[in-house]
């Protein structure tokens, strides 16, 4: 949804007597009538802003034009790092604090790992846990002397 729905209709933004006539998808650009009846042409990607009459020279930007568009661009760019930056540094510390603790953790002890063969797991696995199946062929042993 638009942000200003009051003012999205062709009549409420377009000069007196232009009505839009076509778009071009190759191009990006809206084709306009004006009242005059000559054909008038948008900038490419632009819906709406300078319309130029169809078939004659678009006026060429200066170069001090295009060098101050790029100085705002790279404004806005510093700008936006300088705002990134908070949420860098939490991430940086959050970073900083868990690779310490790994390695408070690793040089402690805790976190080294035994030297167990994959026959000694396998062992453990199959055997049985003490006091469940032993205690069952116990009282089975003692049923038949007894």
């Amino acid at each position: 949804m638009a942000r200003y729905t009051d003012a999205d209709s062709d009549a409420q933004r377009l000069p007196e007597g232009f009505h839009r006539i076509g778009f071009d998808a190759d191009t990006s650009i809206y084709t306009f009538s004006g009242p005059d009846g000559k054909l008038y042409e948008s900038e490419p990607g632009n819906r709406y802003g300078e319309l130029y009459p169809v078939g004659e020279p678009r006026p060429q930007r200066s170069e001090a034009d295009i060098e101050a568009v790029n100085a705002v661009i790279e404004e806005d760019h510093a700008s936006a790092v300088r705002t990134m930056l908070p949420f860098a540094l939490l991430v940086f510390v959050f970073m900083l604090l868990v690779f310490k603790l790994a390695v408070i953790r690793f040089k402690s002890g805790k976190a080294k790992p035994e030297n167990r063969t994959r026959r000694d797991s396998v062992e453990s696995f199959l055997k049985p846990e003490k006091g469940r199946l032993d205690s069952v062929v116990e009282r089975e042993k003692n049923k038949d002397f007894g």
